[in-house]
């Protein structure tokens, strides 16, 4: 409603009180008009627009005069406009006449024009490289005019309002760029202002299985690697076995969702949380771990929704806990021995959570048993108690309900291992309690179920999984203690379990570490993740992008005449080979005293032994034995020759090295021949015993004699080449050798002998057959090639040799512990295994070869093309190819 001027006057005095000021009244005496202003101009114009006013007066007939900037009235009529304007402020005045009356104060206005532009600026930006799981922040920009607002457009999309200061949150990797431009009053734009930065990719929450991890990206996406067994990266594959096309050797992108928020694991199943709330799971549900009692048992590939909500989650092997955004602890699936935290410790299942009593909690940690602590700091457990692990005497088996450990309530963080667990005081000093087998509380004591400090250090942060656990430091180094299976303390060693906290082997700052029994990861501050441990169970559990397992033959470095390899279980010490280059050079790689050089025990690239250029033979026992943490000897033992001479080292407890002693070598020694002025010209090598032959064509055996492997006649330990027994010792013929736990060799004459394990241990001729070219010793008997390329063999239960097929172009045989194996002439290597009763055909090996050494693990040899090979399984730089799994490596972006 247009509102009168206030400073208009009467004429004169009112007759009657009640009448309308405005109004003629009595003896028609006029009043003079008042003067409003209906409608002005923003409060701001822009450059030279048009000012227009428009006015009225407030009854009758009037006419007006209008006034701009004090200029004289002049007579105007509304809507009145004017142009032309310069900046600044403005008045506009109009005053209406009636009846010969005028309007004493007229109707006024002020007004603004504004032409020229704002000048904006920013003052806080991003800088380059910050990681994209960190949002990107600009200071509140700033304006030289009031009032002013801010439009922004990124990555050249369309300006629009932006807020002050200015976040962006889960951007993409790589370059972005910001443009603001201010708008005044007036509507004027500012010159838009640009500011570039990048991102690197980040990390916002991950965690793992025993075999995989998944993980939310910067833009939060979900991504998963490892091992897919059971559906648990979430990809839709069809689960298999560690060697299948399931499993991912680096980061892979989960579905399309961009709202991922966080993402936690049980043993083979992973939960994620969206932004909204809502959780997703996947992966192995058998035991209804998932805690939505509507989704049925059973492996699930991709992201299930399910009912629950919780803050916290944490599942081990048969329970799952969560806290709920009230504090409330909620327990599922296997009860028994009160892992359900309901008071019975009888074998019982729930797939629905049931709350564990009335108390609030913030955190809560399960492997198989449960702890947590509640909201005042108090540390309580339940469940299973075989070594004190719920912080009870062991005498007590289980407890059925939550039980508090000792009265402290500055405790900020717990986590559950194998019966032991660790926790952390708010002071930063670590306490664990239970089993001590492996070291599980860094030190030599017997289990208990008393809190006992770890180390001296304070930590952040700490994580129990399996026979081990990690913690980081206020200064954001990382610390390792127990079982150090497949590597998992990260920290490059070789020994079975640490007892004392063992520094993490890596230089990048970390913040936190998480994972399974064996595959273990760790955040950075920069939220990158750095992974070691098991990559062969998780075939590419480290997201390295690096299989654990290599169904196919891999090309290595250069080209090589010839190629051995040594092998111990999965969790033992010794793993990686040795090769002649077709330089000469001697080169050997893994973990491992068959590099042969003095206090270097891991090489993960071939690394020369001597600077030599003549070596001709290298042979290496394939199967070693793993060591104690007492003994640092590594097992097994290498011999080479270089020029005529022959030097071994390694272990030689049963003087297999052959030089006259019983003690262990870590670099290359002596042997002496055993008869003057002869040099050697082939060696081979069992598991505790070696053989070589002379220039002059003798042959001699050492080392471990207990089934007569030494040939030479006894069953005692021979610690230097001695020579045969009986006739045998007087050949001059011998041209092959090859050693097990029965020893096969080959005379110039074309017959094959043998002696040792399922023989005699004095030489014996297989058969009357003299056109044998080569023999070779099996785990079960031996076998034989022929001058034709035919292949025979004969295990020890067996009465007549066995031809194997019917192939006639076997050029060679491929070393291997428990078949028969021989490469042909196609390069092309056919294996055969003895069933107990036969020989039947094993199938062929992947690619074709010149040579080929196959151990129970891995297996190298030399291309058709003089290239090295290695395939099957991937540990402590086994392959030689700069691979290390025991050491911390970066996880590749998705």
């Amino acid at each position: 409603m247009p509102t009168p001027d206030a400073g208009s006057l009467d004429a004169g005095p009112l007759a009657d009180a009640g009448t309308d000021a405005g109004a003629v009244i009595d003896a028609g005496v006029p009043v003079a008009p008042e003067t409003t202003i209906t409608q002005r101009p923003a409060a701001a114009l822009s450059g030279t627009a048009t000012a227009t006013f428009a006015f009225e007066c407030d009854t009758g007939v009037c006419t007006f005069a209008c006034s701009w900037d004090q200029e004289p009235f002049a007579a105007c009529t509304s809507p009145a406009s004017r142009s032309g304007f310069t900046d600044g402020r403005h008045r506009f005045e109009v005053r209406a006449t009636r009846d010969g009356l005028t309007d004493l104060t007229p109707a006024s206005e002020p007004f603004v024009v504004d032409a020229v532009a704002p000048v904006i600026s920013l003052t806080t930006t991003p800088a380059s490289g910050a990681p994209n799981s960190r949002p990107s922040t600009f200071g509140a920009p700033q304006c030289n005019e009031t009032p002013c607002r801010f439009e922004c457009s990124l990555d050249l999309g369309a300006f629009a309002a932006c807020p002050s200061p200015i976040t962006f949150d889960a951007l993409s990797t790589g370059a972005h760029t910001l443009s603001l431009r201010g708008v005044d009053e007036a509507g004027n734009t500012s010159a838009a202002v640009t500011h570039t930065w990048s991102l690197v990719h980040g990390w916002r929450s991950a965690n793992a299985t025993n075999d995989a991890v998944c993980a939310v990206t910067g833009d939060r996406r979900l991504a998963c690697w490892g091992r897919d067994s059971s559906g648990q990266l979430g990809l839709g594959l069809m689960p298999g076995t560690e060697s299948g096309p399931e499993s991912r050797a680096r980061p892979t992108l989960v579905g399309t969702a961009t709202d991922w928020d966080s993402v936690v694991a049980g043993p083979d199943f992973f939960c994620g949380k969206k932004m909204s709330g809502a959780v997703q799971c996947w992966g192995n549900n058998f035991g209804r771990l998932f805690g939505d009692p509507l989704v049925m048992s059973g492996a699930f590939n991709v992201p299930t929704p399910v009912a629950h909500r919780f803050t916290r989650l944490s599942a081990g092997d048969a329970t799952a806990c969560g806290i709920d955004a009230m504090g409330a602890l909620w327990c599922w699936g296997s009860g028994e021995f009160g892992a359900l935290g309901d008071g019975n410790l009888a074998a019982h299942d729930t797939p629905t959570p049931q709350q564990v009593g009335a108390a609030t909690w913030q955190s809560v940690s399960v492997s198989n048993h449960v702890c947590g602590i509640q909201t005042n700091g108090s540390l309580w457990c339940f469940g299973p108690n075989d070594s004190g692990e719920v912080g009870v005497d062991p005498m007590t088996p289980a407890l059925g309900t939550p039980t508090r450990v000792g009265t402290d309530t500055d405790w900020s963080e717990v986590s559950a291992g194998d019966q032991f667990t660790c926790a952390l005081k708010q002071s930063g000093q670590l306490f664990c309690f239970g089993v001590n087998d492996l070291g599980e509380l860094a030190s030599t004591a017997p289990e208990t179920p008393t809190p006992t400090r770890v180390g001296t250090q304070t930590f952040t942060a700490v994580h129990a999984s399996g026979n081990g656990a990690c913690a980081v430091t206020p200064a954001n180094e990382g610390f390792c203690w127990g079982d150090n299976g497949r590597g998992a303390l990260g920290a490059g060693s070789n020994v079975e379990f640490a007892t004392a906290v063992t520094r993490i082997a890596t230089t990048t700052p970390l913040v936190r570490t998480f994972g399974g029994r064996r595959l273990r990861c760790a955040f950075t501050t920069t939220d990158g993740l750095e992974c070691w441990g098991d990559n062969l169970t998780s075939n590419g559990g480290l997201g390295r992008g690096v299989p654990g397992f290599e169904a196919s033959p891999v090309v290595l470095d250069g080209t090589y005449t010839s190629v051995a390899i040594t092998t111990a279980p999965f969790d033992g010490p010794s793993t990686g080979g040795c090769g002649i280059k077709t330089t000469g050079q001697l080169v050997c790689w893994g973990v491992g005293a068959h590099l042969g050089r003095a206090n270097v025990v891991s090489s993960p690239t071939p690394t020369a032994v001597t600077t030599d250029t003549d070596w001709t033979e290298v042979k290496m026992s394939l199967q070693s034995t793993p060591l104690s943490v007492t003994n640092q000897s590594v097992p097994g033992h290498t011999c080479a020759i270089r020029s005529g001479l022959l030097s071994c080292w390694g272990r030689n407890g049963w003087g297999q090295l052959g030089n006259g002693t019983s003690t262990d070598s870590v670099t290359p020694t002596p042997v002496p021949p055993f008869a003057a002025g002869t040099t050697w010209v082939r060696v081979a090598v069992g598991n505790s015993s070696s053989c070589g032959i002379t220039s002059a064509g003798r042959l001699s055996c050492w080392g471990q004699n207990q089934q007569g492997q030494v040939g030479d006649g006894t069953q005692v330990i021979r610690l230097s080449p001695s020579g045969l027994a009986g006739t045998a010792n007087t050949f001059t013929d011998w041209t092959q050798v090859s050693v097990n736990q029965r020893v096969v060799a080959r005379r110039g004459n074309g017959t094959l002998w043998q002696w040792g394990s399922g023989a005699t241990s004095t030489p014996t001729q297989v058969d009357a057959a003299t056109d044998w070219v080569e023999g070779y010793a099996t785990a079960f008997g031996w076998c034989g090639r022929k001058t034709n390329g035919t292949v025979y063999c004969k295990a020890n239960a067996q009465a007549a040799v066995t031809q194997l097929d019917t192939f006639t172009d076997a050029v060679r045989f491929s070393e291997n512990p428990f078949n028969a194996c021989v490469v042909r002439a196609s390069g092309v290597v056919s294996c055969f295994r003895w069933s107990g009763t036969a020989w039947t055909a094993a199938g062929s090996v992947p690619g074709t070869w010149k040579s080929l050494v196959q151990s129970s693990t891995f297996s190298c040899g030399v291309g058709l093309d003089d290239q090295r090979r290695c395939f099957l399984g991937r540990f402590m730089g086994s392959f030689g190819d700069g691979v290390d799994e025991r050491v911390p490596g970066a996880v590749l972006a998705p």
